[in-house]
Order: structure tokens, then C-alpha cells, then sequence
């Protein structure tokens, strides 16, 4: 094999070194080996040497330049040049050149390269270096971890064999998750297609349901798939109109597609999920679609609940969430009732529907805050004819709780929220003692991924936030009771991580407020790796859990869909949110005359979708067309 030499950026570095080269042959010369001549006598012959950056590489080498007070930033790369000099006075052949990463290591996080730019791995075996001459290699530093990185070289010749312990140090500090063994994330989605996700349930055998708005661009609709426990996809399904048809997002701007509760599971496997459907292409008036879907893909019955065809403001009809816990299934939203005269305005709608065909048992419109518009975003029964509320309306977010569910719906109490301007409550669980448990989503120039505990009557036990970087890159999205822990999902910004985009964060917190356990997934800062990540979903099955999050790249990212789940770097604390009872009297019912429940067949379809959606290993993904927003499902066992 022919000797390769630097490329030019290389032999940059090579000359600046030069003055440094004698430096190290006289070392190697005192380390030589004499050798007999013709006459009997002998005479030194100067060694085989290795080379980085013009300084003599020993038994070990830090990366990069050899000074461990360097840090190299988390998902940047150091190619640190390498050079075999051979001043031996004879011809030398190389045997191998191997780098192994020490045990803890990301595969990416070390590697050989043949140049300084290309991604080109070595091919080192028979190399000949001449006398006076140098094989020169580069090795990858790429750290995605902050800890101490180390690997070991191992460089074979018929000279000789250096052994050299490699470390590097990436930043900021950071560590995988504790008592955690993470799988690889898959990506479910199409390269040049959004899949702005709503929320995922999954079986006890770790089946996982999911959901997610995408436009095929002929219309937009709700994409709903099954994978399996070994991570295959099942099936996928696509529920749309004619218009535009989706799932609605308590967040501001269609942030993603739609809440924790658009997509709930009875006690015998059936899905239920919600979509607003548009009733014209003005797509500014809508029909509330709920649609029953067996655990086979099958839909069993689908339903427009609202007042036929809208064609003004106060006949627009929007459910933001289901429940299927009880023995009804419970639909909640935002809606007008123009029978009682009260305009645009909207109200927290509150539905209870027939399993079997989804007709309808009870309906309620109520006006918490008169003269402003009321939506429920979250909505958990009981099981025994109560249920939950939470939402936004004109004081902001509130908590409610509704008696005689299936017969006449009233409310028992209601409690405002005090998290500021556009602060709402947007998912809800229970507890088997009735407490509960809500995502409390505070919004404007600061942002907080927040929660609290409220008895059954509503009053707080305690509200907590996640302590993060400043910004308003922190978003709850979802809690969820399992088990006697607490499970929250969002997003997080932590100071020296995406202050850009914002990172995924998934946290187990006790029954009395204290975080237990937390990780976030993050990718990088680079234009190749820049990424937003929610946690949108969270389930436990078969001794796993299980997370749903949406991964939207960056500008200028279309090839990086994976990252890394690391340590929790944040903690909680108090937050600020006073509760109080809205003022008596101040909230009103409507019956919600003239709205009924049709077939939607006619307006909304269920096949298969236009265009088929792959499920792959996220680090497998790099034909994205940026940016591009997919599914990302995740699963790791806790230690």
C-alpha cells in the first residue's frame, strides 16, 4: 500500500510542528535499539515514533492537544491528527491500527478516520511506511456524554506496537440516567411530512396506541397506529374529511396535534379518539367528531356531535378530549349554544356518550366566566358518575369537578388557578382516593413545566415546578398516575442544553410532591443536530416505560432524528399558584338545545393513509427534508 500523506489543512499543522519533530526523533534516538554492523561493531538506528500535533505521543493522550483542562461541546467533533514516523532505516509494515471505546461509551463517540474532513474510515492492515517517512490517521472524538471519555489505540507494526489510553472530556457535564437500561428510539413518520403528535396509550402486554395530525397535503386529518411490544408496526389508520380535520393542541399555534386526553383505551382495549371537523374550506367552523376504534384497527362507529352544518362562530363545536375509564365515555371541549343568545362566545362543553353506539346520554355547555370564551382541555371520570375538569377560560386556568355525569351534568365545584396570563390546565388524572393530579401549563416571556396535587374537593396540596434554564421553552404536557407514583412528561430548557428548541423531560414524582427520578433527551446544538422534543405521551407495560414524544427538527436539520436520554438535570420546587373559588353564581348551564350526535361516516373517513408511514430506529432516520416533525416512541427499564 502507498503512503498517504496529510491532506493540506493537515500539513498545516504538520509544518507548524516541524520545530518539534527533532525534539522527539533525539527521544526516540535515546530509546533505539543498536544494531550490529558488517564489521562487527554497531552503530544506533533512530525508532519508529508516533506523533500528534508535533508533540511525542505517550502511553496516554488527551484530546484535544493533549491538555485535559479542553472540553469539547456534546455532539461536536475533534479529529485529532495521528502520525506513525519511521526513522528506523528500514521499510515498515503496518498490522493494524484499532481504537476500542471503553465500556459506557456511545458508538458514535469514537472512531478512526483517513482524513481530517471526509468521513473515511482507515484501512491500515499492510501498510508500508518507508524509512524517513510517516502513515499518518486521524482519530474522531464526537462526545455525547460530559463524563470522562476514554477509548484505547492500539497501533501494530513489524517494529514494534504502541499502546496509548485515549480520554477526552465533553461539555456540559452530564450522564445517562440513573438506574435506567434506555432501547433505541424509533421514528414513526415520512420524511417530507409533519407528524405533529398528540398522545399515546398502551395494553398491558405493551401494545402502544398513537396518534398525531398530518397533512397528506389533499387534507389534513388524525393519524392513529398500532405498535406492537417488539417495536414493528402494526397498522396505521387515517381519519379524515373532506377539510381539514384535527385534533385540537391546548398549546398556542398548533404547537403539536392535540392533548394528553385525544386518545384514551377502555377497560377492554377499544380506543377513543377526537378530532374537530372542518364543515367548510374556510376551516374557521367545525363539527366535534369522536370515533370508536377496536384494537385490530377496526372502526367500530364514528359520530358529529354539534349543530349540523355551522355557519356561523356560535354554532362551532370542538371536543379537546375523551375518557374512556367509565362505564360512559366521556368527550369535553368548546362550543356556542345560539339558542340562548349569547353570541360568540364560548363554553366548556361537556359530553357523556353510549360506548356501545356513541350516542348521547348527557350534554352541558357551561359559562364559567361570562363575556369570555371557556374550554375544557382535560376531562378524567371517576367511575362512579363524577368527573374532572380542567381547562382556560376569561380568569384564567381552572379546575372543576361535574356531578351526575350520565343523566344531568352539574358542577360540584369550581377552582381557579392563579398561573398567570395564558395559564391553563391541559391533563388531568386521578388517584383511588380522588385526588388529583394536574399538568399546569404556565405560559407568556416565562414559561414553566408545572403540576400540582388538589384533594377531591379541590383544594391544593401542593404545586411544583421543574427548575430550569430562563425562557419559555418549558411546557407541561402530561401526567399520569400509575401505579402510586406520579408520571409528568413536557419539555425543559436546562442552561448549557437546547435553550433553542427545548429538550423532552420525563419525571417520576411521589404522592407528596418530591421528584424521584427524571431524564431528558437531547440531541445536540449543532445545525445537524438541533431538534425540539416533547414528552406528549407516558404509559408503564410489561415492567417498561414507555414515552411518546414529538422530535421536530431544526432549520437546517433533515439527517438527525436520535439523541440521547441523560440524568436529570433539574429539581423541583414550589410554584406559585393560588387556587380560589370563582365567585358564587358566576358560573352558568345551558341544556345545549338543538345540538344532537350524527353518523359521521358522510363527512370523515377511516382507511388507510394516502401516502404509507415507515417505523424505524431513529438513529437510522436521515432523509428528512428540514424541518420535519415525527413520532418519536421510547422504552427503558427502571433499575
Amino acid at each position: 500500500m502507498t503512503h498517504r500523506h496529510f491532506p493540506r489543512a493537515a500539513r498545516l499543522q504538520a509544518t507548524a510542528a516541524a520545530a518539534l519533530l527533532g525534539a522527539a526523533l533525539a527521544l526516540a534516538a535515546c530509546e533505539s535499539t543498536p544494531t550490529e554492523d558488517a564489521t562487527g561493531g554497531s552503530t544506533p538506528t533512530k525508532n519508529l515514533t508516533v506523533l500528534s500535533n508535533g508533540k511525542p505521543v505517550d502511553a496516554a493522550w488527551f484530546i484535544p492537544l493533549n491538555a485535559d483542562n479542553n472540553k469539547i461541546a456534546l455532539f461536536s467533533e475533534q479529529r485529532e491528527p495521528f502520525s506513525i514516523n519511521n526513522m528506523t532505516g528500514q521499510t515498515v509494515t503496518v498490522k493494524a491500527i484499532t481504537l476500542v471505546a471503553a465500556a459506557g461509551s456511545a458508538p458514535e463517540e469514537w472512531s478512526l478516520q483517513k482524513y481530517d474532513i471526509k468521513f473515511l474510515p482507515i484501512d491500515a492492515a499492510g501498510a508500508t511506511i518507508e524509512h524517513g517517512k510517516s502513515y499518518d490517521f486521524y482519530v474522531r472524538f464526537y462526545p455525547v456524554l460530559g463524563a470522562g471519555r476514554k477509548a484505547s489505540l492500539k497501533i501494530e507494526t513489524d517494529s514494534g506496537t504502541f499502546d496509548v489510553a485515549l480520554s477526552g472530556h465533553g461539555a456540559p457535564d452530564s450522564s445517562w440516567p440513573a438506574g435506567a437500561i434506555v432501547e433505541p428510539d424509533l421514528a414513526l413518520g415520512r420524511p417530507e411530512k409533519d407528524e405533529l403528535v398528540g398522545t399515546m396509550v398502551a395494553d398491558a402486554a405493551g401494545n402502544r396506541y398513537v396518534s398525531a395530525n398530518v397533512d397528506f397535503s389533499t387534507n389534513e386529518g388524525v393519524l392513529i397506529s398500532k405498535v406492537g411490544a417488539d417495536g414493528k408496526l402494526v397498522w396505521s389508520k387515517f381519519w379524515n374529511g373532506q377539510y381539514k380535520d384535527r385534533a385540537r393542541d391546548p398549546g398556542q399555534n398548533a404547537e403539536s396535534g392535540g392533548s394528553a386526553g385525544s386518545l384514551s383505551m377502555d377497560p377492554a382495549g377499544n380506543l377513543y379518539a377526537v378530532a374537530s371537523v372542518s364543515q367548510s374550506s374556510a376551516n374557521s367552523a367545525y363539527n366535534a367528531g369522536l370515533t370508536k376504534i377496536s384494537a385490530d384497527g377496526t372502526q367500530v362507529w364514528s359520530t358529529l356531535f354539534g349543530y349540523g352544518n355551522v355557519d356561523k362562530a356560535s354554532k362551532s363545536t370542538e371536543f379537546y378530549a375523551v375518557d374512556a375509564s367509565n362505564p360512559a365515555v366521556y368527550a369535553a371541549g368548546t362550543c356556542g349554544d345560539p339558542t340562548n343568545a349569547i353570541g360568540g362566545e364560548g363554553l366548556a362543553l361537556f359530553v357523556a356518550v353510549d360506548p356501545n353506539d356513541g350516542s348521547v346520554k348527557a350534554r352541558k355547555g357551561f359559562d364559567f366566566t361570562p363575556t369570555y370564551n371557556d374550554r375544557i382541555y382535560a376531562v378524567r371520570g371517576d367511575g362512579k358518575g363524577s368527573a374532572w375538569i380542567g381547562g382556560v377560560g376569561g380568569s384564567g386556568a381552572y379546575i372543576a369537578k361535574i356531578t351526575s355525569t350520565d343523566s344531568a351534568p352539574e358542577i360540584a365545584w369550581i377552582k381557579a388557578v392563579g398561573l398567570g396570563k395564558g395559564g391553563n390546565v391541559n391533563t388531568l388524572d386521578i388517584d383511588e382516593t380522588g385526588n388529583l393530579y394536574a399538568g399546569l401549563d404556565i405560559r407568556g416571556a416565562f414559561t414553566a413545566l408545572a403540576f400540582g396535587k388538589f384533594g377531591p374537593d379541590g383544594a391544593p396540596l401542593w404545586t411544583k415546578q421543574v427548575i430550569s434554564g430562563a425562557g419559555e421553552k418549558n411546557n407541561v404536557h402530561v401526567v399520569r398516575y400509575i401505579g402510586g407514583k406520579l408520571w409528568v412528561g413536557g419539555r425543559i430548557f436546562f442552561t448549557g442544553f437546547d435553550g433553542q428548541m427545548g429538550d423532552g423531560w420525563l419525571g417520576r414524582v411521589s404522592a407528596d410532591g418530591a421528584l424521584e427520578w427524571s431524564t431528558f433527551h437531547f440531541s445536540g446544538k449543532g445545525p445537524d443536530e438541533l431538534a425540539e422534543h416533547r414528552v406528549k405521551g407516558i404509559a408503564i407495560a410489561d415492567g417498561k416505560v414507555l414515552a411518546l414524544s414529538q422530535v421536530y427538527t431544526g432549520n437546517m436539520n433533515g439527517v438527525r432524528y436520535a439523541g440521547y436520554w441523560y440524568d436529570g438535570a433539574g429539581s423541583v420546587d414550589k410554584v406559585t399558584a393560588a387556587v380560589e373559588d370563582l365567585k358564587d353564581g358566576a358560573a352558568k348551564s345551558y341544556p345545549l338545545a338543538g345540538s344532537d350526535v350524527g353518523d359521521a361516516s358522510s363527512k370523515i373517513s377511516w382507511s388507510d393513509p394516502p401516502l404509507a408511514t415507515s417505523l424505524q430506529p431513529s438513529a437510522d432516520k436521515h432523509d428528512g427534508s428540514a424541518p420535519d416533525s415525527d413520532l418519536m416512541l421510547s422504552s427503558m427499564v427502571l433499575q
